[in-house]
């Protein structure tokens, strides 16, 4: 995973896609299962983003909206209020509570 990204489109991406070419998280899961994240940095770089995947298949479920569409608003969101994806990652309910 990339500390390069720091919106959720391309956090979306990388979890989903890959980023330049590489294989995606999921495809890291699939293959390596938690042995790709072995130390505890990483694990706890993976936590965090994945607490930010989950929020935002969450909002998109609550919503009644695609997950590609929940992405777009909550970047809109983010950009707008200038929050980091580590911010996000600590207050996952305070971002993703209203619209």
């Amino acid at each position: 995973m990339s500390c390069n990204t720091v919106t959720l489109d391309m956090l979306w991406h990388e979890w989903y896609y890959g980023l330049a070419g590489g294989p995606s998280v999921e495809e890291l899961k699939r293959l390596y299962h938690v042995e790709w994240r072995r130390e505890t940095k990483e694990r706890r770089f993976y936590n965090r983003r994945h607490i930010i995947i989950k929020g935002i298949k969450n909002y998109a479920a609550q919503h009644r909206l695609t997950n590609e569409a929940a992405v777009t608003l909550l970047e809109e969101k983010r950009s707008r209020q200038r929050k980091t994806l580590h911010w996000i990652a600590e207050n996952p309910s305070i971002f993703l509570m209203h619209n």
